[in-house]
This record gives C-alpha cells, structure tokens and sequence, in this order.
C-alpha cells in the first residue's frame, strides 16, 4: 500500500491498519479495490514489483513491468499508454528522519525561550489523516513523541501565531483571515490546552465565522502561509529509514 490518502472522518479507517507500507495479501488488494470504487472515503496505490494498481472512481488502471499480463488477459481491459494517477516520484520532497536529532533539536529550541510551536502529524489526506498539538514545554514535546504513527510526517510550525479568541473576541474572522488566504489552509482549534488538538477545518467563509463565534477564550485560529517557519521530518522504520510515500495535503 503506498500514499493511502483519508476523506472521511469515519473510524473505518484506522491509520494503525492502513499506512503507506502496509503489506496485504491479494485477497485484501481485491477487496479493498472494490470498497475503493464503491466510495470515496478512502484512495492508495496497490503496488507489487511487477504490478501497480490505481483506483480511479469508474476504472481501476494496472499497469506491469511484465511484457505479458498473464492471469490479467482474462480480465475485460483496454490497453492505455498510463493511468492518468502515475506519480512523479522525484518531486516528492525528501523527509528527515524524526530521530533522537530531531527531537533533541526541538527540545533546545523550548530550552532556549521558544514560547510555543505546534506540530502537525499527517499520515494520510484529508482531516482524518492527521493530528495537531500544541507544544510548550518537554513534556509536550514527549507526548507527540510518544504517538507514533507509523511512517507518518511531521511538520513543526515554529512560533506560529496563533491568533486567540479572547485577543480578538470582536473581530470577525474575515479581519483575522487576509482576504487572499486559501481556507484550506486555515485550522480553528477549540482549546489550546487539549493533546491533541480538537481541531476544525473550515469549507467555506460562512463556516469560517461559524466556528470562530462559537470559541471561547480556549480557543485559537492558525494560518498556514507561505512565510510560515516550519521543517519536516517522518517517523522512521525500526531500521532507522524513512520510507514514508506521503506529501503533505
């Protein structure tokens, strides 16, 4: 299984169960195929060394390193050039690995006066596919250390500005959001003090002032911008190597 992308917030799937490396048996290739036509919660690639499968919503695209499909020749197919889903492996950006390295660097960043960072966990597309915390001291810094997900990547946002509500209790979101903003980018958290963060997305602008006046003085507004001062790492296998296949959404 390779980049498994999450659209929906259902527990039907686990990230424990489906991350980018999981190995399946052809019985579940098939089954999971099927459910991947059927709906669209849920998208990865299926990849062997001689096959790679892609499940698009009305076809599934095989292609093989082999001259002859074999056993494939009796499915009902038409040849084409390539899967309009074929990924270009090399602008896939490299991650570091999320190592002791890693994680003692983050802890002299807090030791040094750094007041607060959050850290995204991504592991999948979509809302389901990630967490967010907010990291104040080492014993934050432990606790996201602490919830592995296998071959996940990591972003740090450092000194993110957070806008809080109660900084900014009369003012509507559309003066806290710059106008040119992406709304894709923007996470509304309810309560700093939660790990991990409870978290919304907003759709649209009507949303976005929906949540925003429904805060309390817990809750917070993060802005991802181009400007923003954020690294990235992955968690790495028991090996110590990076094998993660997932790009941040």
């Amino acid at each position: 299984m390779r980049e498994p992308e999450v659209w929906s917030r259902a527990g039907r799937w686990p990230a424990s169960e489906y991350y980018d490396g999981r190995l399946l048996t052809g019985a579940e290739a098939v089954v999971l195929s099927k459910t991947m036509l059927a709906g669209a919660e849920f998208w990865c690639r299926l990849v062997t060394d001689i096959i790679e499968v892609h499940v698009a919503e009305e076809a599934i695209y095989v292609g093989t390193a082999e001259p002859e499909l074999g056993n494939l020749l009796s499915l009902v197919a038409e040849r084409v050039d390539s899967s309009p889903y074929v990924i270009d492996r090399r602008n896939f950006p490299y991650y570091m690995p999320a190592d002791e390295t890693f994680w003692s660097e983050l802890r002299r960043g807090l030791s040094s006066g750094m007041q607060e960072m959050l850290i995204l966990q991504q592991w999948a597309a979509g809302p389901a596919g990630e967490r967010w915390y907010r990291v104040v001291s080492t014993g934050d810094l432990e606790t996201v250390r602490r919830n592995v997900i296998p071959r996940a990547v990591y972003a740090v946002f450092r000194s993110p500005g957070l806008v809080r509500r109660r900084e900014a209790l009369n003012q509507p979101a559309s003066t806290v959001v710059a106008e040119e903003a992406l709304l894709a980018n923007v996470r509304i958290f309810h309560d700093l003090s939660e790990s991990p963060l409870m978290v919304d997305n907003v759709a649209n602008e009507a949303e976005l002032e929906h949540i925003w006046g429904s805060l309390d003085d817990r809750g917070a507004l993060f802005l991802w911008t181009d400007d923003a001062v954020v690294s990235y790492a992955a968690q790495p296998d028991a090996d110590g190597q990076v094998r993660a296949a997932v790009s941040f959404q």
